[in-house]
């Protein structure tokens, strides 16, 4: 396991499993305990059996950050390989869903490392402040936080601010 994050509201449990490139929830009871050790879905791989890293609106390639937004039941992953951020609706889950929109990519199957507004390298670190509809990206390799604004989301936006370095550039 890489990251976890705790849904309280619809009592969900999103485990994220680096080697294997993929999110493992498993759901839990009305006190947010663990009902049993098998997971109930998976996201970023097709099934519980597959371990295919690549570059498409379900795959994921050995993500490294991840940020669950109760209020839009979005799930954001940091997809650090693939240069990019992939978003998930996780309102209802079916194994191996598709992502619903991309950043720092212009669709689901580019995954070229850039340095640019709308580019990133290596991004690790998600996190989503939902009062101002702000997506914070730790592009790592390019030593760099960046800043999305997704009162709507547009698949490969560029960022809207940048901090640690003096230009998106």
């Amino acid at each position: 396991p890489y990251d976890v994050e705790l849904d309280t509201t619809s009592h969900r449990l999103f485990i994220m499993d680096y080697v294997a490139s993929r999110i493992l929830e498993y759901d839990l009871d009305s006190s947010n305990a663990i009902v049993d050790r098998t997971p109930d879905h998976v996201i970023g791989q097709l099934n519980f059996t597959s371990i295919y890293s690549g570059v498409s609106q379900r795959n994921l390639s050995y993500s490294t950050g991840l940020h669950f937004d109760p209020g839009s039941n979005r799930l954001f992953v940091g997809d650090q390989p693939n240069n990019r951020v992939m978003i998930f609706d996780v309102a209802s889950i079916t194994d191996g869903e598709n992502a619903v929109n991309v950043l720092g990519q212009p669709n689901f199957t580019s995954n070229t490392a850039a340095t640019t507004g709308n580019g990133m390298r290596n991004p690790q670190g998600v996190y989503f402040d939902s009062l101002t509809s702000r997506l914070f990206v730790s592009d790592t390799y390019n030593h760099r936080i960046l800043v999305f604004d997704l009162a709507t989301v547009t698949d490969g936006e560029n960022a809207i601010n940048v901090l640690g370095q003096p230009d998106f550039t």
